[in-house]
């Protein structure tokens, strides 16, 4: 924890997938931000998920459906947000926030007593909250609970 100026880009190295799997994440960052990483880390990367992050690496078919989908669902994300007068942040990324004027924590929680996961608050943004795209299916699920959500 030192008082140094730095960005930090972050991967996906704290998701698991449904079956537990571990995500290969990576971080791109100072050496001094990335020793300070390394000792707060709780966790390690198995030779298994390194194996299978290695074999995904090569899957193009894989990686081009993958981004299809991930445009498609933050489509879906926005423009029902829009539809909603919810206001976003523009994204380019596996996931969108969105400002409901309501206590993030609460939409996370009126979320998951439905079984979709999303993020809470944020640092200070506490109306403020962040779904990730996932399967088609799921976005479209979040769509449609999020008029009741928001009106709850």
């Amino acid at each position: 924890t030192g008082s140094y100026v730095d960005v930090e880009v972050d991967g996906t190295g704290g998701s698991v997938s449904d079956d537990g799997f571990r995500f290969v994440g990576y971080t791109i960052s100072s050496a001094q931000a990335a020793e300070e990483i390394r000792r707060a880390r709780m966790t390690w990367m198995s030779g298994v998920g390194i194996a299978a992050a290695l074999g995904c690496h090569d899957d193009q078919a894989f990686i081009r459906s993958s981004k299809t989908m991930i445009v498609e669902a933050r489509e879906m994300v926005l423009d029902t947000l829009a539809k909603l007068g919810v206001p976003a942040l523009p994204s380019q990324g596996n996931f969108v926030y969105f400002n409901s004027g309501q206590d993030a924590n609460l939409i996370q929680q009126r979320f998951g007593d439905r079984g979709i996961k999303i993020r809470g608050t944020y640092m200070d943004y506490t109306t403020w909250s962040r779904v990730s795209m996932g399967k088609l299916e799921d976005v479209s699920r979040f769509c449609r609970a999020l008029p009741d959500v928001l009106e709850a």
